[in-house]
């Protein structure tokens, strides 16, 4: 989700942009971008809304510094770099690992993001139907929750996309049962999903792929580096691995809860036969074979290294206790949220690290504007309209503020003070 600028009579929009005749001296280049990141929201306004996963300073600190060690070799030829050969093999192993939930023979490949993770699944699918079924004409069926990656992929990969209607707040399994016919080839599942954060019925969905012979992709990009580390601290979490019978392949964010550095993420598949409808492998061109795990070209090797560093920093022990801040961050929210007359909780049991909410007397327009004009950013869902909290550990230094605002914001909604408007038409007539 991108905010765009709204209005086209935005000075912004007026300017005409050319290369500079004469070039500026690094310090006032740098003096002038510390002033455009001026202009953005306080960090911390932000932990909690808009998908930043920052984690700590000290994670931040380390991220940049093994970024920048790296930052200028190019991860599409790593063969050729022993070193980042080496850092990518590890992480593929550490993410393997974490999502096998303990089965053999697991293998990810590294992406740009959870989007691209999604097509890899969703391509790997459609040739490997092409090849065994000479499916033509292929569909695909997932939820309503699920994420627009899958729509892409869809429209990408000219699939027909069958969405099915939402039962409280996650895919309907039945209605997705009904959709199935000859030319279906996958299915989709969410562990848990970006609007709600509620786990598909996936251990269902993998029975249903099994009985009708079809793939099944898992898109754990928001809980795929949380729900293990969950789990080992004792909570209960839903079936959504490669435990379950059925799951083909995983899409999870390495750059959300793993705490790396945006864009990097992997597509897990349940074993390495599966690779062979994955790649594609050009040979018809003047130079060597060419070979991606996916379908970007040239990368830095600076996001791997950065995640190679904080894995190998935070280790399992820093990974639970993070996921143990996590959760007793969302745990102190939704208490919070309870506290405040006026605010109701959809789904009162949030089951991994996002939570919604909504007014019982007051719109979520309302609720959004009013904490926009205290400079708090979030994320909402339009169909039901909620307010949506997407939790970092770092965010307990501020939710105290941050709800005595939300009780304000309240109250003067109730007095009519606050306008019924969507937050982001102001704020595009703000930046204007």
């Amino acid at each position: 989700m991108t905010l765009q600028q709204t209005s086209d009579t935005s000075a912004a929009a007026q300017r005409t942009w050319a290369l500079p005749a004469t070039g500026m001296p690094a310090e006032e280049v740098l003096a002038t971008l510390r002033g455009l990141q001026a202009q953005n929201p306080e960090l911390l306004s932000t932990i909690m809304s808009i998908g930043i996963n920052y984690g700590s300073s000290e994670l931040e600190e380390l991220r940049n510094q093994a970024h920048a060690l790296f930052s200028h070799d190019n991860n599409m030829v790593v063969d050729m770099r022993p070193g980042c050969l080496q850092i990518e093999q590890d992480l593929m192993q550490i993410c393997a690992s974490l999502l096998s939930g303990g089965e053999p023979g697991v293998v990810t490949t590294i992406s740009s993001g959870g989007t691209e993770s999604i097509f890899n699944g969703i391509h790997c699918a459609k040739t490997r139907a092409r090849r065994l079924r000479g499916e033509s004409r292929p569909k695909w069926i997932g939820g309503w929750c699920a994420h627009p990656a899958l729509s892409k992929a869809c429209h990408y990969l000219d699939i027909e996309l069958v969405r099915v209607p939402d039962k409280d707040y996650r895919a309907d399994v039945d209605a997705m049962a009904a959709a199935i016919d000859e030319r279906t080839i996958g299915l989709y599942a969410s562990a848990p999903s970006w609007p709600f954060g509620c786990f598909d019925d996936i251990a269902a969905l993998g029975r249903l792929a099994l009985e009708h012979d079809l793939w099944l992709h898992v898109d754990a990009c928001v809980g795929g580096f949380v729900s293990p580390f969950v789990e080992r601290l004792g909570h209960p979490v839903p079936p959504w691995d490669f435990r379950v019978p059925g799951v083909s392949s995983i899409s999870a964010d390495i750059h959300k809860w793993a705490y790396g550095m945006k864009p990097l993420s992997v597509a897990g598949w349940r074993d390495e036969s599966l690779l062979q409808d994955h790649y594609v492998v050009v040979e018809d061109w003047p130079e060597m074979a060419y070979v991606t795990p996916g379908f970007g070209g040239s990368r830095t090797g600076g996001t791997t290294a950065a995640a190679w560093a904080v894995m190998h920093m935070l280790g399992e022990p820093g990974y639970l206790d993070l996921t143990a801040k996590l959760l007793d961050v969302r745990d102190r929210v939704v208490e919070s949220l309870r506290a405040i007359d006026g605010i109701h909780l959809p789904i009162p049991e949030p089951e991994l690290c996002s939570v919604v909410y909504e007014g019982t007397d007051v719109t979520v327009n309302q609720l959004l504007n009013g904490m926009w004009q205290r400079g708090w950013m979030h994320f909402s869902v339009l169909d039901p309209p909620l307010v949506q909290f997407v939790l970092d550990p770092c965010a307990s230094e501020i939710l105290d503020r941050y709800f005595a605002d939300l009780a304000d914001v309240v109250r003067l909604s109730r007095e009519g003070k606050i306008e019924d408007v969507d937050p982001l038409l102001s704020y595009g007539s703000a930046q204007s």
